[in-house]
């Protein structure tokens, strides 16, 4: 079963007890920068921001 959570605009999921994803840090720091990875990873984070999957900001 899964919801839409208003408050947070999050999809949450039911396994054992309700569940909602949380989301990731953005890249940072390491000694070989990416930055184009970096880029894609942040534009991921963002999608799925606004598909409800991660809260909204």
């Amino acid at each position: 079963m899964s919801v839409l959570r208003l408050d947070t605009r999050q999809i949450g999921y039911y396994s054992n007890g309700w569940n909602v994803a949380s989301e990731p840090a953005e890249p940072s720091g390491g000694t070989t920068v990416d930055s184009e990875a970096r880029v894609a990873i942040s534009a991921l984070i963002t999608a799925l921001r606004h598909s409800g999957i991660f809260p909204s900001a």
